[in-house]
């Protein structure tokens, strides 16, 4: 117990001793902290923000040029769609117009 109270009164006669030297180190740290950390932590913190903003931008706009892709292979699918039916038409139109020529040639 001796110990922990002379510990105690050491650390007293320290801080005497000493008041006015952490008393000017504190007002440094805390105008160092106001004029120089704080701005540069808001600077940061406000361009997460906007690349928070400009990736949601760019994910909107990479969603919109994905739709637009597909919706332009859903028209050349539909059109290819057309023409092979239209081709197996004229095929079968053919065949039906030429059979003879389909024994013929067994």
């Amino acid at each position: 117990m001796t110990t922990l109270h002379s510990a105690f009164q050491d650390g007293l006669l320290y801080l005497q001793e000493n008041a006015w030297s952490i008393t000017g180190l504190l007002i440094v740290l805390f105008y160092v902290k106001a004029k120089f950390l704080e701005p540069a932590l808001n600077n940061r913190q406000n361009r997460r923000d906007q690349s928070s903003d400009r990736t949601m931008r760019m994910r909107e706009e990479m969603m919109k040029v994905r739709l637009e892709q597909q919706e332009e292979a859903n028209k050349k699918a539909i059109e290819a769609k057309k023409i092979r039916a239209e081709k197996e038409r004229e095929e079968q139109t053919r065949r039906n117009e030429n059979p003879t020529n389909v024994d013929k040639k067994k």
